[in-house]
């Protein structure tokens, strides 16, 4: 058991500089985040200042808000509302 506390001891600074990097960036104003929102053929957001975001998901709607905690959740096809400042 020591020696597996040892190790994670012993992992490079990079390795924690890339976890904290997995996190969004500190809101632009209180409460309003940066939307980027592309399609294929052409962007239709691009860092845009909104509120949140209400996005469909498998087993509901989730809402994204600038200060939401990181979530893996499935997503189904359906409408996205984008409520802005």
């Amino acid at each position: 058991m020591f020696a597996q506390l040892a190790r994670r001891a012993a992992r490079p600074a990079a390795t924690a500089a890339a976890a904290r990097r997995q996190f969004a960036d500190a809101a632009p104003a209180a409460g309003l985040m940066k939307l980027n929102f592309n399609l294929p053929q052409e962007t239709l957001y691009d860092s845009v200042n909104v509120k949140s975001v209400i996005v469909p998901g498998a087993t509901g709607e989730y809402e994204v808000t600038a200060d939401h905690v990181p979530i893996v959740a499935e997503m189904k096809a359906g409408m996205l509302t984008i409520n802005h400042e």
